[in-house]
């Protein structure tokens, strides 16, 4: 089954609210889990605008990426679901 891992990461910058990007940066290169630990799923709270779309970069290249984007307007709340984030490496996503 799955493993869920709950973080809370201190000083980080996720989402910059002006300009509709996420960039997950690596801090510590050369992390490789044996495990494969994967991010599958982020939660922006606080998003007023409608997200249609997000696509996600890996050193300023899109890639391909199985996910599912949610927006709930009422709550002002983003999910992005089914996600393939390794730990260990930077990845951008621009929401439209």
């Amino acid at each position: 089954g799955a493993v869920v891992v709950n973080a809370y990461l201190p000083n980080a910058h996720w989402y910059d609210y002006h300009t509709d990007v996420l960039e997950i940066k690596v801090l510590h290169q050369g992390y490789a889990d044996a495990n494969n630990l994967m991010f599958t799923q982020i939660k922006i709270l606080g998003l007023s605008s409608t997200v249609w779309r997000v696509m996600v970069s890996q050193d300023g290249q899109e890639i391909p990426s199985p996910h599912v984007v949610l927006y709930n307007s009422e709550k002002q709340v983003l999910e992005i679901t089914g996600l393939e984030h390794r730990l260990g490496q930077g990845y951008t996503l621009q929401c439209s």
